[in-house]
């Protein structure tokens, strides 16, 4: 084997200890001050946003305990703040999400008598049988620019995940402020009535400052699904499926097709109806029955929302595996549900964690791979206003609207739309992540693919490596009848080893939203035969839409792995124009999270993206071992690159040593940064407390109770004069 280059193992280590104003060391930079000190390039500016996921109340950060194991993305979220308006003196401040539900979580751990009901983690859940599901909000970050109206005088920012409700934060001293939307106002897939409900949402709810409001999801897979994530329960419904359309092209070859119609009806009739029966039961919010809601809120107001009924046969939609991003055009709004499963894998994955292969056979049992179809769900923004073909009371839970369902080949995460719809059509940028295990994570049962052996336990947790190369697609596709009119396509390596997360100009800033995307920057995770596991290269072998070979893969994986990098996607051309690969020198470093910057005086008014910008991206360095063999941690580093001319390399290099986070994900910018304005605000305490009922105990009460006092406590804090508790 080639020499093999260690993934960093920082990517698996957090301490989650709360940051003020700490120093940042510019420790490279194309600029320098009259006495020759490094400083900010010109032009560069306001603040950076990153958050991770920082293990948990009983693992106390990052790594946990081999057998204790889970994946990275199960974790209170750690909010990371950068602040770039001191050219010679960077600062950074960082914080947990300081939810409700985390300080039940240390009450549950940290408090005499309160141990029985204390959350545990399942897989990328973590779950107290009496209180309800951990709401982390770990994920991503939703600008919201200033209102024209004045109802805000500041841009606000919220945080997200895909398993429960958006919060809104205090952009100054972090603090988790308000959610958006009272719990009875979300549904449940079932939430049993438990203090913390289960609400399955989108990390990217989008937020459009040319109409000035902004779309969310809430969906819910329903009891009687649950079980099709299983291999066995999947594989007798496809055998099901595939026997009816045997049946089917029976009836059309001997001129009865009028059969299969026929079925057809029937078969949309009772969707319809059996939709109608669950909306008509008892308590439907806390039922586990299969919806999906668009969700439409101005800011300040109470949540507007609709169930999605598919165009022409008004089918009520079903998702399929979940969703993660919504989008905006001018005149639609796209949904994507993605590759990430939802399933019994999501709710029970670890049962026995003392007893490894106990567990490796319950993951074999209940995991497979997700539908390997794209879809996307296109509603028009004119059908929810007055007049439009949306029915019924949106406040109340009884609105429907159409929408177009579209498919496409290949799984995907993320995805770009442009503004301005030209021709008709929704212009797209996708990227296909078809051979990357975004819900698994390396265990302490796994097995690696070069040499059978246990992966270090310093990479348990870890996303494992993925099974093939990514791909980036350019579509043109017809709003209402779905048709694809145009697509192009692009695999290339080294740059798209498990590609995921992009920066652009749209949606992660309060930056005016061109009318075009011409280009989106994108990192390359890389492969590390240190995380490259039997287990996914199997599950992946043969499955559908896959581009990159098995042997190839483990190829690559013999010499040594293939390189983290960064690189810029020409839309027009579906094409790489520029990018950075990590040379030898940098060989053992991973790019993550990047961030489009526009550079100061860039013009504002431009309607298209192609203007001066930065982009920032955070870095975990290659590290060297102790004399006893132990990796030394290292914090990561903020590289600044000009987002035009990514081969020049990182013009420059920042590192604050006293952070220490984990895989970052996504990120936001803004210029400035103010105190909450309250401009909207839930009463949480009343919206938990309205949750109790006859069956929630008292034990129950007093840990919730408990909790809000926690909160309400630092809500104090940060309110007093002349201080901010960041």
């Amino acid at each position: 084997m080639k020499h093999q280059h260690s993934i960093p193992r920082s990517l698996n280590r957090a301490d989650r200890k709360t940051l003020k104003d700490a120093p940042v060391r510019i420790v490279f930079s194309t600029h320098t001050d009259d006495a020759g000190n490094f400083v900010l390039p010109e032009g560069c500016g306001g603040h950076f946003f990153t958050i991770s996921a920082a293990g948990d109340v009983s693992s106390q950060g990052l790594p946990r305990a081999p057998k204790a194991s889970t994946t990275v993305f199960n974790g209170d979220g750690y909010i990371v703040r950068l602040d770039l308006d001191d050219p010679s003196s960077p600062r950074l401040s960082a914080k947990l999400a300081g939810v409700p539900s985390l300080f039940a979580d240390e009450i549950t751990k940290n408090r005499p008598g309160f141990s029985t009901l204390k959350f545990n983690n399942f897989g990328v859940s973590r779950f107290s049988m009496q209180l309800g599901m951990r709401n982390t909000v770990n994920t991503a970050f939703v600008p919201i620019a200033k209102d024209p109206e004045g109802r805000w005088k500041h841009a606000r920012l919220l945080i997200a995940i895909d398993a429960g409700r958006p919060w809104e934060i205090d952009t100054r001293t972090l603090d988790c402020v308000t959610p958006v939307g009272r719990n009875d106002e979300w549904r449940g897939d079932g939430s049993m009535g438990l203090p913390f409900p289960t609400v399955f949402s989108t990390a990217h709810p989008i937020w459009d400052p040319t109409t000035n409001d902004g779309y969310m999801v809430n969906f819910g897979k329903g009891l009687l699904d649950m079980p099709d994530s299983m291999p066995s329960v999947h594989g007798m419904k496809e055998a099901g499926a595939a026997a009816r359309s045997r049946a089917r092209r029976f009836f059309d070859a001997v001129g009865l097709s009028i059969v299969g119609r026929i079925k057809d009806r029937l078969k949309e009739g009772f969707a319809r109806a059996e939709f109608d029966l669950q909306e008509a039961m008892p308590f439907k919010t806390e039922a586990m029955t299969e919806f999906l809601h668009l969700i439409q809120w101005d800011g300040v107001g109470e949540l507007k929302k609709w169930q999605l009924f598919r165009r022409g046969d008004n089918v009520p939609v079903k998702v399929v595996n979940s969703l993660h991003q919504v989008q905006l055009s001018e005149n639609h709004i796209i949904v994507m549900d993605t590759g990430f499963q939802v399933g019994m894998s999501s709710v029970v994955s670890q049962p026995v964690p003392d007893v490894p292969v106990v567990d490796a056979a319950f993951r074999d049992l209940v995991s497979r791979r997700p539908d390997p179809y794209l879809r996307f769900y296109i509603v028009r923004r004119a059908d929810l206003e007055p007049g439009g073909a949306a029915t019924g009371n949106p406040h109340n839970g009884d609105g429907r609207v159409p929408c177009t369902v579209v498919t496409l080949p290949a799984i995907a995460m993320h995805f770009t739309v442009d503004y301005k719809e030209r021709d008709g059509l929704l212009w797209m940028t996708v990227c296909h992540s078809s051979g990357t295990c975004i819900d698994g994570w390396v265990a302490d049962y796994d097995q690696l693919a070069t040499n059978l052996e246990t992966p270090p336990k310093g990479v348990m947790g870890m996303l494992p490596s993925a099974a093939g190369l990514s791909r980036l697609a350019h579509y043109a596709i017809h709003p209402d009848s779905g048709a694809l009119r145009h697509g192009d396509v692009m695999m290339r390596e080294p740059f798209q080893w498990e590609t995921a997360l992009y920066a652009s100009p749209q949606g992660f800033t309060t930056h005016p939203v061109p009318e075009r995307i011409e280009a989106t920057w994108w990192f390359g995770f890389g492969i590390w035969p240190e995380v490259a596991t039997v287990a996914v290269l199997d599950e992946y072998a043969q499955y559908p839409l896959r581009m990159t070979p098995r042997d190839h893969v483990l190829e690559d994986l013999e010499h040594g792995g293939c390189p983290s990098s960064l690189f810029r996607f020409e839309h027009d051309t579906s094409s790489v124009e520029d990018y950075y690969v990590l040379d030898e020198e940098n060989r053992g470093c991973v790019l993550v999270s990047p961030q489009w910057i526009p550079k100061a005086g860039a013009d504002a008014e431009r309607s298209d993206s192609k203007q001066p910008a930065w982009l920032m991206t955070v870095v975990f360095t290659g590290e060297e071992k102790d004399p006893a063999g132990n990796w030394i941690a290292k914090p990561p580093e903020f590289w600044l690159f000009d987002a035009w001319n990514l081969a020049a390399g990182p013009q420059c290099k920042m590192v604050c040593d006293d952070l220490e986070v984990g895989f970052t994900f996504h990120t936001a910018w803004l210029e400035e940064i103010a105190p909450w304005e309250g401009a909207y605000k839930v009463d949480v305490r009343k919206d938990y407390q309205d949750r109790f009922t006859l069956l929630t105990s008292p034990m129950a009460k007093d840990v919730v109770n408990g909790a809000l006092d926690e909160w309400g406590r630092r809500m104090r804090e940060r309110e007093r004069p002349g201080e901010d508790s960041a």
